[in-house]
């Protein structure tokens, strides 16, 4: 009789956040083209809270660890903009990975300039291209890595909470 292997139990996060979006907008270039005149929309965030247990509504995170509550957490968050003929949104974010360190957020950020910069140089030769690249949003045809960024927060057990 085969035993089923189970999975590690999955350890999450809840994220909140708040976020908002300039309008992109249709101006005069004076040159007289119909498409030149778009400007781009801007994508800002405000994270609010991490929380350790599931609230109503927020986006929940897989880490490696086991959060508890009062630990320092650190998210390394790629900004990228995307878009394309028409117009385009810079300002767009991932949370890539959740560190326990300030370090280790620090070396992530690192890795994914690095990452990038190869990704660029195997763009302009095809025949070099890797497959992993499709599962990074900041890694495409109109897609432009911005900036990584590294928040600091404190984990959570309530959203709201008084007391």
């Amino acid at each position: 009789m085969k035993k089923n292997k189970q999975s590690p139990p999955v350890n999450k996060l809840y994220l909140i956040f708040s976020e908002t979006h300039t309008q992109g907008s249709n101006h005069s270039p004076g040159d007289g083209s119909p498409y030149s005149g778009y400007r781009d929309s801007h994508c800002n965030v405000q994270f609010e809270s991490i929380l350790s247990q599931m609230p109503h509504s927020s986006v929940h995170l897989e880490v490696d660890f086991s959060p508890v509550p009062g630990m320092d957490v650190y998210l390394v968050v790629p900004r990228y903009s995307t878009g394309g003929t028409f117009g385009g949104e810079t300002g767009r974010w991932e949370v890539h990975k959740i560190c326990l360190t300030e370090e280790a957020a620090r070396a992530t950020k690192q890795a994914i300039y690095k990452e990038y910069d190869v990704y660029k140089a195997d763009k302009l030769n095809p025949s070099r291209r890797r497959k992993d690249y499709e599962s990074r949003p900041w890694m495409g045809y109109f897609e432009r890595l911005e900036t990584v960024e590294i928040h600091r927060m404190k984990v959570d057990d309530n959203y709201g909470r008084i007391e």
